[in-house]
């Protein structure tokens, strides 16, 4: 009977054992609704709440971000941190969000309409925003390491706070003549390569919340 017992008990420590070493196997790191792999590849598979992104405690590792269709929503600045992140792709049939060249959009029909993360570690040097977007989220592209030029258009409506925190290579940010948009003191903290000059002439803290561009005494007010 104790030899029995003895055979059962090894055999149920081989079994812990294998099923440690196969989940080993298939990531470094898991949480709910997403996992990541030894090669820096973050799956996320549901949507979670606006402070559950758990993978943030691994953000150094992550070198590219898949959303599954059921992915969404997602936390504030979900890819914050992850300075090694070089590519976002989004799954056909997402319904808010969308990705083009390894950049994330929020989108309406399949049309992008505010950008939520380039990827910190894009060896791209230069982003022109799609003339569909309309806004840039906070930190959206924060801790850009390549990025030195950006080129906007005239019918943005917001760029939040800290988009472009220490994106130190950044020397260029090509704007339409009267160009009109909402724009935070913030917006270039850390921009060290950028002309302080541009900078405060470009961004401008908001007053009249109730004035938005393309309202008729937009201009006037600002």
């Amino acid at each position: 009977m104790k030899k029995l017992v003895r055979i059962t008990f090894a055999a149920v420590l081989g079994l812990m054992l294998s099923l440690t070493v196969s989940a080993a196997s298939d990531g470094i790191a898991c949480g709910n609704g997403w996992t990541l792999d030894e090669n820096g590849t973050l799956t996320i598979t549901e949507g979670m709440e606006m402070e559950a992104a758990g993978w943030r405690d691994y953000a150094p590792q992550i070198q590219t971000a898949v959303l599954t269709k059921d992915a969404h929503p997602l936390p504030d600045s979900p890819f914050l941190g992850c300075t090694s992140l070089t590519a976002i792709t989004v799954e056909e049939g997402n319904p808010t969000f969308f990705s083009d060249g390894g950049v994330l959009y929020l989108e309406h029909d399949r049309i992008p309409h505010s950008i939520m993360a380039y990827p910190a570690a894009n060896p791209a040097k230069e982003y022109v925003l799609p003339e569909t977007v309309k806004n840039i989220a906070p930190y959206a592209f924060a801790d850009a390491r390549y990025l030195e030029r950006v080129t906007l258009h005239g019918d943005m409506n917001w760029i939040l706070d800290y988009a472009f925190r220490n994106c130190s290579v950044l020397t260029e940010v090509n704007v339409p003549e009267n160009m009109a948009v909402h724009c935070s003191s913030n917006v270039f903290e850390g921009c060290t390569s950028l002309d302080p000059a541009f900078v405060e002439e470009f961004c401008w803290d908001q007053v009249f919340y109730d004035v938005n561009p393309g309202d008729e005494y937009f201009n006037a007010v600002n």
